[in-house]
């Protein structure tokens, strides 16, 4: 008790640092923190000025693709680089405080542009400069000989004008709506010279002419007409009672002018104050009719003795509807009768006579050509000359052809183009009639209501800025709005009426099997058989598909139409001629069924817009033969399609798309096939893609996609190259759609040596190694296999359109040349890895023994297969590429005797 009280001797004693020392440790401790602080602070400081981050030092990232600089950057010297950009929502600024140099070289290296800033000047040295929009096309180019503007108004905004040294080519010239327009040659002439017509309109004002001496009118071939109620002559010279008797100037009733014969009255043949152009019109009309009769005949000889028939299975169809309805009967009684019945109406006489029918529908192809030919000579921009029209309107292949086939479209272009040019007519009975008409044109075919937009935007722009009857000025805008608005709204109500009449009139005939098969059935139809429309071989080969794939495509092809025919009418409605055609035409070419009948919606608007194309007669006849080219070229496949049984489906389908890409570099063609082969059967222009373009540039390709349809062709089945598998997944993520015609391929063609698939294992590729790079991964799955019992196939490494180390660092488009492994290089390679091995100590079931087969060129006419060791196959010539090598596994019976076929 009391010693766990008193502290032994040996605890008598003081533990710790005192005096001197303590001080010099407390000071120690104060300088080491203050040497922490001052290292942290130095360290945050150097950090700050450097920009470290997570991610790296400074300002600057380097990463397998790209260098990126944060901030601001100072280059001293040159920097070559591919591409330069900036952050997302981030200007970029290259400043320079004497000039700036941005400068392309060509191949050689020698400089072929340069862009130049410097004090208040901006120099671009190159051969040709350009301006273009986000579509690619060239606003505004400069060349040494030419400066091109390629804009809807060129504006010049000085107030003394512009001053052109040279000559001006234009097609309009417009001051602002407040100026005059002055065109002024103060010392010299002014010349206007055009290649056809001139016209000169002053609708609020006169026209003068005035000249110090003579002012000559001169036709050639033609007349000076002179059209107005009152014509004054003052000025002229009177005559006297002496000298000799002259001639007298006499007036037709139609206003010619003529000289009466000396000595007699005023009088005159119709070879005078006739009008030569109208007798021109009956000749004609006369011709044309000889030569649809001569059709119309020639059908029965081609109908009875070729295999493809003259008349049209349409006209087939509607004669059986019209032969029930002279009966009493429903004429959709007649399966595929999916039309209104006034075509079966129309057709009753044709019930008795056959022939009517193709002759009824051949004079409204001869109204619709004389109506297009009215609507062309009342435009602005239309023809002087009846000649070129009535030609063109009257003597068109395509629609005399269709019309004596029996096929109605005739009488729908007639009534589309009379409503239009009632609607060109003006007036408020006229376009009341206009609207009835459109609306029965959409009760007989359901497409001219894309016609409708354009209407209405063009009475709605025509009311918005007239002006008032009574006054000489603009209404308010309310009163103009609500003006505009009744005028479409009015039209459309027309339209409404003048469909709903007849149809309601149908309905109430025949029923719900009138809508379904006249209406619903063409809001519906996916047509599985060959057609122009790119769409049939998609729709074909879905058609026994469980999915609602067909029907989102058939839905979904409405879609861009409907797109394109709102731009279109907003674009061009003040051109209601030329905007309905190039809307049918739009319509025609995005249709999901596409037959050549279709082709004369747009046709019958051919005479009304042809004076309308800015450019020279022969480019428009160009145009037409390459079209006429472009459907010999997909009947001729049909016909092999439909009339022979060949399998080519895939030929008519290609002749629908619009580009073709042939990727070149997975697979090579067969020995000795030319490329032209293909463009002269599909006459189509044939891209070929390296891997360069098929990997780096496939943006491009499905940028193109997504407002045409295009094609890739490949040598086997597509997806034997994982490389296309990726272009359908970006295709997917950008929701393109797209078929894929799958076709035999190397992995099932090895078959042909006897093995049986079923017993083959993993697929590999042997790698050519270099002489630092000596892959063997390969090896393992060929173990693996063999473990197993079961054949390795094994694919030959291939070298097409690599780009070599030195292009990509200059970005030239060098490449490496082609090489194909062969089977026996390939056979070197797997000896090498066994004995590599072997000195590892490992041991390996492929042996220099084992068996393994060797494939050169499968498929092609001069095709080999040999079977041998694996040692014998590294000096057995298999001769042109493609190789391919099996190594044998575990076989069967049946698999040893076709072996042996092949020692």
């Amino acid at each position: 008790m009391w010693w766990s009280l008193i502290w032994p001797s040996f605890f008598d004693f003081s533990i710790g640092i005192y005096g001197w020392r303590k001080r010099c440790l407390y000071a120690m401790i104060l300088l080491l923190i203050v040497l922490i602080v001052a290292n942290i602070t130095v360290t945050f400081w150097i950090m700050s000025i450097m920009g470290f981050t997570l991610d790296g030092i400074g300002g600057m990232r380097i990463s397998k693709a790209k260098i990126e600089v944060t901030g601001e950057a100072e280059f001293v010297n040159a920097v070559y680089l591919q591409r330069l950009s900036s952050a997302s929502k981030v200007p970029m600024f290259i400043e320079s405080d004497r000039a700036v140099l941005l400068t392309a070289r060509d191949k050689t290296g020698n400089i072929s542009s340069r862009l130049v800033l410097k004090d208040n000047q901006i120099q671009a040295i190159c051969d040709r400069f350009e301006v273009v929009n986000r579509d690619g096309k060239a606003v505004f180019s400069a060349t040494e000989n030419e400066v091109a503007v390629r804009v809807e108004n060129l504006r010049i905004i000085s107030e003394g004008g512009s001053v052109f040294d040279g000559s001006i080519q234009t097609s309009v010239i417009r001051p602002e709506a407040d100026m005059p327009l002055l065109l002024e040659s103060p010392t010299r002439g002014m010349e206007v010279r055009v290649a056809q017509d001139i016209e000169i309109l002053s609708r609020a004002g006169d026209v003068k002419a005035e000249a110090l001496h003579n002012i000559v009118f001169q036709s050639a071939n033609g007349e000076i007409v002179l059209s107005s109620p009152n014509i004054y002559v003052d000025r002229l010279m009177r005559g006297t009672e002496k000298g000799h008797m002259q001639y007298q100037v006499c007036l037709c009733e139609n206003g010619r002018l003529f000289l009466a014969h000396n000595g007699v009255d005023c009088r005159a043949s119709s070879d005078v104050c006739g009008f030569p152009e109208y007798r021109w019109l009956l000749k004609l009309l006369c011709f044309s009719t000889a030569v649809r009769f001569l059709l119309v005949t020639y059908s029965q000889l081609q109908d009875y003795f070729f295999d493809v028939k003259f008349t049209d299975v349409d006209y087939t169809v509607m004669l059986d509807a019209a032969k029930l309805m002279a009966r009493g009967q429903s004429p959709y009684e007649r399966q595929t009768y999916r039309y209104t019945p006034t075509f079966a109406w129309l057709l009753l006489p044709a019930v008795r006579w056959p022939l009517y029918g193709k002759l009824l529908f051949n004079a409204f192809d001869l109204l619709a050509g004389l109506t297009s030919t009215v609507l062309a000579l009342s435009s602005d921009s239309g023809h002087s000359s009846l000649g070129p029209l009535l030609a063109l309107a009257l003597f068109n292949p395509f629609t005399m052809i269709i019309s004596s086939r029996g096929n109605a479209e005739s009488f729908v272009s007639f009534l589309v183009l009379f409503s239009l040019l009632l609607v060109e007519i003006g007036g408020l009975p006229a376009r009341l009639c206009a609207s009835l008409f459109h609306g029965f044109c959409v009760h007989v075919k359901i497409y001219p209501i894309i016609y409708l937009p354009s209407a209405c935007f063009k009475l709605y722009q025509e009311k918005l800025h007239q002006k008032d009857d009574d006054h000489d000025h603009v209404a308010s805008r309310p009163v103009r709005f609500a003006r505009a608005l009744g005028a479409a709204a009015g039209y459309a109500f027309g339209v409404l009426v003048g469909f709903v009449a007849p149809t309601a009139l149908a309905y109430y005939k025949y029923g719900r099997q009138y809508a379904d098969e006249a209406l619903l059935y063409h809001l519906r139809r996916t047509d599985y058989k060959h057609n122009f429309s790119p769409f049939f071989l998609p729709l074909y080969l879905n058609a026994d598909s469980s999915t609602n794939i067909i029907a989102w495509i058939s839905y979904a092809a409405f879609v861009p139409q409907a797109l394109i025919v709102l731009f279109l009418a907003l674009k061009f409605a003040r051109q209601l001629p030329i905007c309905w055609f190039i809307s049918t035409l739009a319509f025609v070419a995005h249709n999901k069924v596409c037959t050549s009948q279709y082709f004369v919606w747009y046709l019958a608007f051919l005479p009304t817009v042809w004076s309308g194309f800015d450019c020279d007669r022969g480019r428009p006849v160009r145009l037409l033969l390459w079209w006429t080219a472009g459907q010999a070229l997909w009947l001729l496949p049909a016909y092999c399609l439909e009339f022979r049984g060949f399998n080519f489906f895939l030929p008519v389908w290609i002749a629908s798309v619009f580009e073709v890409f042939y990727e070149s570099y997975t697979s090579i063609q067969a020995h000795g096939f030319d490329l032209t082969v293909l463009e002269n059967a599909y006459n189509k222009k044939i891209t070929l893609c390296n891997r360069e373009k098929i990997e780096n540039d496939t943006d491009r390709i499905l940028d193109l996609a997504e407002k045409t349809d295009v094609c890739i062709l490949v040598v086997g089945d597509p997806f034997g190259a994982t490389t296309h598998w990726s272009i359908c997944q970006q295709a997917l993520s950008r929701k393109i759609p797209f078929q894929v015609v799958h076709n035999a391929s190397i992995l099932t063609a090895v078959g042909c040596c006897g093995l049986q698939l079923y017993n083959f294992g993993q697929t590999v590729t042997v790698v050519s190694w270099t002489d630092t790079w000596k892959p063997d991964s390969y090896f393992d799955r060929i173990e693996a296999n063999l473990s197993c019992g079961a054949h390795t196939l094994c694919l030959m490494d291939l070298t097409l359109g690599e780009r070599t180390i030195e292009g990509i660092m200059r970005n030239k488009p060098e490449y490496k040349p082609p090489a194909f492994m062969s089977a026996s290089a390939a056979a070197k390679q797997l000896l090498e890895i066994i004995e590599m091995r072997r000195q590892r100590g490992a041991v390996t079931l492929l042996k220099e023994n084992s068996r393994c087969v060797g494939l050169a060129r499968i498929g092609w006419p001069d095709q080999k297969i040999v079977c041998r060791s694996l040692a014998e196959m590294s000096t057995t010539d298999l001769g042109e590429p493609l190789h391919s090598l099996v190594i044998v596994g575990s076989t069967h019976p049946l698999e040893e005797e076709a072996l042996r076929m092949w020692q």
